[in-house]
């Protein structure tokens, strides 16, 4: 069995898989792990290892800017809030 076999067979993935998992391309799972973001991920000859279980940790961060509530939304939830009008 090649080194990369057992390694595998170990529950660690290839890039390929990596990325089919996280439905990314393989050059995303490359930048991952070009910043340190699967822990236990090294390098067996010229092709990388991931760890099963650090693609299952792995939570892929939302791009863009953060949401927030828009005028209409503020509106919407301040007419659904019960007005307190002091007397009772």
């Amino acid at each position: 069995m090649e080194p990369q076999a057992d390694a595998l067979a170990a529950g660690l993935l290839t890039t390929d898989q990596a990325a089919e998992r996280l439905g990314v391309t393989r050059g995303r799972v490359l930048q991952y792990l070009r910043d340190g973001r699967f822990p236990g991920a090294g390098r067996l000859g010229p092709a990388w290892i991931i760890p099963e279980a650090a693609v299952a940790a792995f939570e892929r961060r939302k791009t863009g800017r953060p949401a927030t509530a828009t005028r209409k939304q503020q509106q919407a939830g301040d007419a659904a809030a019960p007005a307190s009008s002091g007397q009772e």
